[in-house]
């Protein structure tokens, strides 16, 4: 769903960016503070303080979308940097949920929730493997919606803790239909081809 308002994320990221870039970070490094920052939500969430586990999920999250603007400005766009993105933002998107299980939400919930859109990226990785170029969009619930999304059932999580399973229950239906939405998506594609 955030995918339509990629243009706009990109100007509004080009400053930081191009301060990150003063400072002599490189995109691959960037990518590895987002990934540090990602363990933050589980020190916070071990300290109880969920709504520092919700600000530190959308800083890791900034941090990377932030890679990809600096490898644009220093022409260092690369297919390894690429894969480390790619890479660290599964382990990042492991780390925000085992946050929300430490915190104290639903483990059952957060498991399926993360399982699902653990699923959704590497349905997305295979099917490119396999020669299909993605239209960007497809799903409802893409990275950037479920790292709101997670912001969200932490911040709720903070006001009262049912209402923050709730969420975590709606996130994990949606992640569940983005995983279908896709599978089919890709599979028809796909079929239609062979």
């Amino acid at each position: 769903m955030l995918t339509k308002l990629r243009p706009v994320a990109r100007r509004l990221l080009e400053a930081p960016a191009r301060l990150l870039v003063r400072a002599g970070l490189s995109a691959d490094q960037v990518t590895l503070l987002g990934l540090l920052g990602s363990l933050l939500p589980i020190y916070f969430a071990y300290r109880g303080e969920s709504l520092l586990v919700a600000f530190f999920i959308g800083f890791s999250g900034l941090l990377d979308a932030l890679d990809g603007s600096v490898a644009r400005l220093t022409g260092t766009a690369s297919r390894a940097g690429a894969f480390l993105d790619s890479t660290t933002d599964r382990l990042a998107d492991a780390f925000y949920y085992v946050s929300l299980i430490v915190l104290g939400l639903n483990p059952v919930l957060a498991s399926l929730a993360m399982g699902f859109a653990l699923v959704t990226s590497y349905s997305k990785a295979r099917s490119a493997s396999l020669g299909l170029v993605e239209e960007e969009g497809i799903g409802l619930m893409e990275r950037g919606d479920r790292i709101l999304a997670l912001i969200l059932v932490a911040a709720l999580y903070s006001y009262e803790p049912r209402w923050g399973d709730y969420a975590l229950a709606v996130l994990a239906v949606l992640s569940l239909y983005t995983v279908l939405e896709r599978s089919i998506y890709y599979y028809r594609f796909l079929k239609s081809g062979d």
